[in-house]
């Protein structure tokens, strides 16, 4: 891949003065809502591309009194998020997550957020990671052998209930039974609430309007409170050393030797909950769904399975020769994923590019955007999990592609996510095939994660046999194209 020349109106760093340009010369549309528009585009994702299409890749808008700040270069968006990530927190949008979250890793800022990270990264090390990869293909072949062949079904909806029952397992050590429905509809409920809200003021408060909508999501979050404070109180009572992660939790320690509130154990235990099933559940879906789409492409990754597992249940051991199963996660994240766009607060001044950002200032910037751009992706979207081969994969520009965020406050699931969804693609692809149900879509529904537009439907087909045929490995290096 050739490295992207900037554009003449974000040309190179070194080729400006050392002093900053002011903001005021950062192109933008005129008017003092223009972000508001920008966010209440019925295509968001076009919306954005259109305007930095027309006005570069540092684009200047306003919400009301607010100044916001489009960026759209790999290079300045890792200034924001590894380089100078101290000068910025979290966008305001992010406060409407706390409504569900409370103040967990997501929500939580500065020297807390830090704080709460190092008390539990012990849960994401090594051999917890294999731990719960252990579990993941007993327990996607059980589930997925209740999924009716030759039957439409919202392949979201079956991901979403795989996805929660491992994770609640690999949590707490047990299924919760007609508990994970509560999870289940603390998403829904979550998701639709901060879609709605995202563009109204105060919108915390609108929970306490007395309308029967507002009801209904108290009382979802009441029930949810509930069942994390009985795991909680549950594992606290019991002596029994139990090896998962709310034990870790329960466990840590900060650097005075104090442990978490039940509170703030309330807080994280639910941020790993829904945050971590959802975008995991989010990611498998698309790669079913772009499968499906490319009949050709799933052939050739099931092959790779059957030669590699003939029959059997697969390991950790097995991932890599499973490593088509990796490329097709990697390339449905590159086209859909699960977090479209991210926001940060400047603390202070701060110089982006040849620029000076003023305090106070909203910058965003895309993934859907990055993720899609001609100058570092060729025939960006297509679907072609050769791209990330070895070789290829070094060719890409850092921060062209940054599904889980970045820098200090990169998604610490991320080891999680693959570790076990290549494992469960993988055991999922071994006993079924798909094709999409008539009049099925890849739409996409921007919510807190990008979900499919009414579901995506999906045909599954039992395999009754395990066909030989040359591998994923040896197809793609046959094919020869670029990524």
């Amino acid at each position: 891949m050739e490295p992207h020349q900037p554009s003449a109106i974000t040309g190179p760093q070194a080729e400006f003065p050392v002093s900053a340009r002011s903001s005021s010369s950062i192109p933008g549309p005129f008017g003092p809502f223009t972000g508001l528009r920008l966010f209440a585009s019925r295509d968001l994702h076009a919306a954005m591309r259109k305007l930095v299409e027309t006005y570069g890749d540092l684009v200047a808008c306003r919400i009301g009194r607010r100044r916001m700040f489009i960026v759209n270069q790999p290079e300045w968006i890792r200034e924001i998020l590894v380089t100078q990530h101290a000068q910025f927190t979290k966008a305001f949008s992010f406060r409407r997550l706390q409504v569900v979250l409370g103040n967990g890793l997501i929500t939580s800022n500065g020297d807390f957020h830090r704080q709460q990270r190092r008390m539990i990264q012990p849960a994401f090390d090594r051999e917890h990671l294999e731990q719960c990869a252990a579990r993941v293909p007993a327990t996607t072949a059980r589930i997925c052998s209740q999924w009716t062949s030759q039957q439409a079904c919202d392949i979201s909806q079956k991901m979403l209930n795989l996805t929660a029952t491992f994770l609640v397992q690999s949590l707490i050590g047990e299924e919760l039974g007609d508990d994970l429905q509560t999870l289940l509809h603390a998403v829904a409920e979550g998701n639709r609430a901060y879609t709605d809200t995202r563009l109204l003021p105060g919108a915390v408060w609108l929970l306490r309007l007395p309308t029967p909508g507002m009801r209904r999501l108290r009382e979802t979050f009441r029930r949810l409170d509930e069942l994390a404070f009985r795991l909680i109180e549950k594992r606290r009572r019991d002596a029994t050393h139990h090896p998962d992660l709310l034990r870790i939790l329960i466990e840590a320690r900060d650097e005075r030797g104090r442990p978490m509130s039940d509170r703030q154990l309330r807080d994280e235990l639910v941020t790993i909950l829904l945050a971590g099933f959802e975008t995991s559940a989010m990611g498998l879906t698309w790669a079913l769904g772009l499968l499906a789409q490319h009949p050709d492409i799933s052939q050739r990754v099931q092959a790779e399975v059957d030669k590699t597992l003939a029959g059997r249940l697969a390991t950790l051991a097995d991932m890599p020769r499973l490593d088509g199963c990796r490329r097709v996660l990697a390339e449905a994240l590159r086209l859909y994923p699960p977090i479209t766009i991210l926001g940060r607060k400047a603390l202070q001044n701060v110089r982006i590019g040849p620029y000076s950002i003023p305090r106070g200032s909203q910058v965003v910037f895309s993934q859907w955007l990055l993720h899609r751009d001609p100058r570092y992706w060729p025939e960006p979207d297509r679907f072609n999990p050769d791209r990330w081969t070895p070789e290829r994969q070094h060719l890409q520009q850092k921060y062209s592609y940054f599904p889980f965020g970045g820098g200090a406050r990169i998604c610490i699931g991320e080891p999680l996510f693959w570790t076990v969804a290549p494992l469960m693609l993988a055991t999922i692809l071994q006993h079924w095939e798909f094709r999409l149900a008539p009049n099925a879509t890849l739409d996409v529904m921007p919510q807190v994660t990008l979900r499919p537009r009414g579901g995506l439907w999906l045909i599954p087909q039992a395999r009754q046999t395990q066909p030989v045929s040359p591998s994923f490995e040896s197809d793609q290096r046959e094919s020869g194209r670029d990524a």
